[in-house]
């Protein structure tokens, strides 16, 4: 499962449900590029977000997510 926050929230946001889920799952969690991390030099973009997620997943061999709305 990928969570990911909205436009000016944090990674914080995900802490209730993140206390639950790390009981029975693997979970990994990071704010967005405009979060705590500093400002990337590369911009701000949905698409160069969309290019760190893919990252993560990656670096986690998580092959796929498939998109759930509320």
């Amino acid at each position: 499962m990928v969570l990911l926050h909205g436009f000016g929230d944090t990674a914080t946001w995900w802490a209730p449900l993140a206390a639950k889920l790390m009981k029975d799952h693997t979970s990994s969690f990071r704010p967005a590029r405009y979060g705590p991390l500093g400002h990337p030099e590369t911009g701000y973009t949905k698409k160069n977000q969309g290019v760190d997620i893919a990252g993560v997943m990656d670096y986690l061999k998580i092959r796929k997510s498939r998109p759930s709305y509320p």
